[in-house]
């Protein structure tokens, strides 16, 4: 099937595709203050648009939050270089990676799915394999290829990248989620990814 196929016949002028997009940043903003029980009246009312415009594009409640969480899909981290400098790849994959982290859409859409996983299990696995776990699955590989090249440690890929990942976040993002502290700026975020990025070398370099 077509890219153009798989668009609603709504969508398919420039006139209709510039509603969606206003539709979909206003779905965002209400699903964010309100969670699934977002009124569809404050998202049309948002988007500009009448709510038979709405569902004429998306079909129902469900069909918005899928297409909501969709933008964030294929929203990926940098790429890891495996013939690249594990140092200065490690840094900033892990400075990126934690600015998304903290970023508040991010934050905002990864609540919603949390809050909405035992309502809709597939989508939320479908928003985590194309989130989280593709992030995931590049650092392991990334992880095997510095152990097959001798840089690492002849560990388990899994288990280092795990490890990574727990060191880049360590306790500030479950503090930050809580509301118990701030969002770090980008200077923090920078530190957090060179502090994690030197434990981590310590622990798994070949020495």
């Amino acid at each position: 099937m077509s890219e153009q196929d798989e668009i609603p016949r709504a969508a398919a002028t420039p006139r209709g595709r510039r509603k969606r997009e206003a539709i979909l940043a206003a779905g965002l903003k209400v699903f964010m203050a309100e969670g699934y029980a977002a009124s569809m009246d404050r998202v049309a009312a948002g988007a500009g648009v009448a709510k038979q415009t709405l569902y004429s594009h998306f079909g129902s409640k469900e069909g918005l939050l899928r297409a909501v969480s969709d933008r964030f899909k294929h929203d990926t981290l940098r790429g890891l270089d495996p013939a690249g400098d594990l140092g200065a790849e490690l840094l900033a994959f892990g400075d990126h990676m934690m600015r998304k982290l903290f970023d508040p859409e991010t934050l905002g859409i990864q609540r919603l799915m949390i809050a909405q996983a035992d309502a809709f299990p597939d989508l939320a696995r479908i928003v985590y394999a194309a989130g989280p776990g593709r992030v995931r699955e590049a650092l392991v590989e990334f992880m095997r290829s510095k152990v097959e090249q001798g840089e690492l440690r002849p560990v388990d890929p899994d288990e280092a990248a795990e490890d990574f990942v727990a060191l880049l976040q360590g306790g500030r993002r479950q503090r930050y989620l809580f509301g118990i502290e701030r969002a770090p700026d980008a200077g923090e975020i920078r530190r957090m990814a060179q502090r994690a990025v030197a434990v981590f070398r310590r622990a798994y370099t070949v020495s």
